[in-house]
């Protein structure tokens, strides 16, 4: 699938963004996948959840900026992107997928004894609250 920008240009420093489709508990700040096709324009997404990605193929491609409304937001698919939700994060660190989509600056802990578990790079801690969003194909963990 090719994710195309929609209603959204380049944004500085060359940042992709799109509108798109989600539920009222998708959180800003959390990396998003694009769970059905198009409603009006606008891609479906939903929440990452690392722990139940066999069930549903859920490989980040991005996080939501902002929601206008309920259920509509603007996902940021690359580029840099500077939120609340990143301070704390150690800058010169890489930026992981965590449980419930949230952005962490080291990897999640080892899933427990027979689960599988979604590995995925998000980007790049760039400075305090800004995180250089570049997704990458996430590995999966298995437990010892």
């Amino acid at each position: 699938m090719i994710l195309q920008p929609v209603g959204r240009g380049s944004g500085a420093g060359g940042s992709q963004e799109l509108d798109a489709v989600c539920t009222a508990g998708d959180l800003v700040g959390r990396a998003v996948y694009v769970s059905g096709p198009k409603i009006g324009g606008a891609y479906q997404v939903r929440t990452v959840d690392i722990d139940s990605s066999l069930v549903e193929p859920s490989i980040a491609v991005g996080v939501i900026k902002s929601k206008p409304t309920s259920t509509s937001c603007i996902v940021h698919l690359i580029g840099p992107l500077s939120l609340p939700q990143f301070s704390g994060l150690s800058p010169g660190r890489r930026a992981f997928v965590g449980t419930s989509g949230k952005v962490l600056d080291a990897p999640p802990p080892e899933p427990a004894s027979g689960q599988i578990r979604k590995l995925q790079r998000i980007g790049y801690v760039f400075a305090d609250g800004t995180v250089m969003v570049n997704p990458e194909e996430p590995i999966e963990m298995r437990a010892a």
